[in-house]
């Protein structure tokens, strides 16, 4: 019986390389609506670098890497949002650690570069205050 599950560990660790990059992909839909509606949506990537996706309300495919995103309407103060849900750690995330018991370091390397791990919030909903 003890055969049985090891071997099937190793399977799942074997079979299942880099899984949540697979499963989950690189990128996910996020529904933005702002209150008053017309706000521009802004990616804040990495070194600050931003990028205009739309106006609200909107349904967009973003990376999952993306932190923050910030809501600008003209006549409103600028609103910064953090993205990411605090939903904790993907259960694939379990199964790459067991890969790498078995010294298979490529799944683990894979999907926390994509960051295919990363949760972010399905429906985002901002409240900008008058300038």
């Amino acid at each position: 019986m003890k055969t049985f599950f090891g071997l099937a560990v190793v399977s799942m660790a074997l079979f299942l390389s880099s899984c949540a990059t697979l499963v989950n992909g690189t990128k996910q839909t996020v529904n933005f609506n702002s209150e008053p509606s017309g706000a521009s949506v802004i990616l804040v990537g990495k070194k600050g670098i931003e990028t205009t996706i739309g106006t609200t309300p909107t349904s967009q495919s973003i990376p999952r890497k993306t932190k923050f995103i910030k809501f600008n309407a003209e006549g409103y103060q600028t609103e910064t949002f953090n993205a990411r849900d605090n939903a904790g750690v993907h259960w694939l995330y379990w199964i790459d650690c067991i890969s790498l018991l078995y010294l298979n370091p490529i799944p683990v390397i894979v999907d926390l570069s994509t960051g295919s791990y990363i949760k972010l919030q399905e429906n985002i909903k901002v409240e900008l205050k008058k300038k």
